[in-house]
């Protein structure tokens, strides 16, 4: 839907593609297949080595869930890594102007890395569906070594596709998949299972795995949103290169500064705990607010040629804000 409105239906020629330079479909399929077959063969000797000998459980301790998890993220991680190449960067603009050298690692890292976590979080969603469903069954070497294997043969070849053709729609939806997977890991696991009765950053603050994951979480999707600004400049620019007339109007620039800034701003949320670092969390929270609230009031002049569904949508939304607020201060 979302595509849908930002991308009208009058225009589907040209509808731009924020990727790296292009590699056909065909080699791009082919290289994910042998990324699956490595992985699969890799991950398969870790899982025989694991299962040696030994009735393995599904999930829980020592359970191949445990490790064809680890080993899909791995998986993931490598695979995204080798596949993604950085945006190009629009015409007219030097390379080495666009995106420094350092900020292109930064950004094939904490992408890497939330794909990593996001397989991670599916295998373990994954196997303890199957425990549920298999009560009582455990496996043997060889089918351990299976499972272990195709676990990390099926990330690996969804992360290089994904690497691959990286897009501002692809890269938005698995920024959103990680955050919610991110932060209900953290909710499952909290020691405080009242934490919903003081606030959301209290997550931040409870110590342990469940406190590190919330704030990791955070600060990666931070930081991600700072590469996500990087896309969508490229494809406002893709726009004014393809349909002028319509698209001139846009601030490019401007709105690449914005979202980059609410990036940097949610990253401090979870890089300064709230219990240690107030004033700096209490900051970076009212910053991110602050710069979203702005953006949407002046969308209208960063880019006119939005619909005006999308419009009322993006106030709708800043409306409930207010309306959330609003209520915790009242109640």
């Amino acid at each position: 839907m979302m595509h849908a409105i930002i991308y009208p239906r009058t225009y589907p020629q040209t509808y731009p593609q924020t990727t790296s330079p292009q590699v056909s479909p065909r080699k791009t399929e082919s290289r994910a297949i042998y990324g699956f077959a490595l992985a699969f063969g890799l991950a398969a000797v870790v899982g025989l080595a694991f299962g040696w000998g030994t009735l393995t459980p599904l999930f829980g301790q020592h359970s191949v869930g445990n490790v064809a998890s680890v080993v899909a993220a791995v998986a993931a991680f490598v695979t995204f890594w080798a596949a993604y190449r950085a945006p190009e960067p629009p015409p007219g603009v030097r390379d080495d102007h666009w995106a420094p050298g350092a900020q292109r690692w930064l950004t094939r890292a904490a992408l890497a890395f939330i794909h990593a976590a996001i397989a991670l979080l599916l295998a373990v969603v994954a196997f303890f569906l199957a425990q549920s469903g298999f009560q009582g069954l455990s496996l043997d070497t060889w089918s351990t070594a299976a499972f272990t294997g195709l676990a990390a043969g099926l990330a690996g070849y969804y992360a290089y596709l994904t690497g691959a053709a990286m897009t501002a729609l692809r890269l938005s939806t698995s920024l959103a998949v990680f955050t919610v997977a991110g932060a209900m890991t953290s909710m499952i696991t909290a020691p405080n299972p009242y934490w919903w009765q003081i606030h959301f950053s209290s997550l931040g603050t409870t110590g342990g795995a469940s406190a590190a994951t919330f704030n990791l979480t955070l600060t990666l999707a931070g930081l991600v949103m700072v590469c996500l600004a990087d896309f969508v400049a490229t494809d406002f620019w893709r726009l004014q290169q393809a349909q002028g007339e319509r698209w001139s109007a846009v601030k490019v620039r401007t709105i690449r500064l914005i979202i980059a800034g609410i990036g940097l701003m949610l990253a401090g949320v979870g890089l300064f705990k709230a219990d240690v670092y107030v004033g700096l969390h209490r900051l970076s929270a009212a910053g991110m607010a602050v710069l979203f609230i702005g953006l949407v009031a002046a969308l209208r002049q960063l880019v006119p040629t939005f619909t005006k569904a999308f419009f009322a949508f993006s106030y709708g939304l800043v409306g409930l804000i207010f309306l959330g607020l609003w209520l915790w201060h009242r109640l």
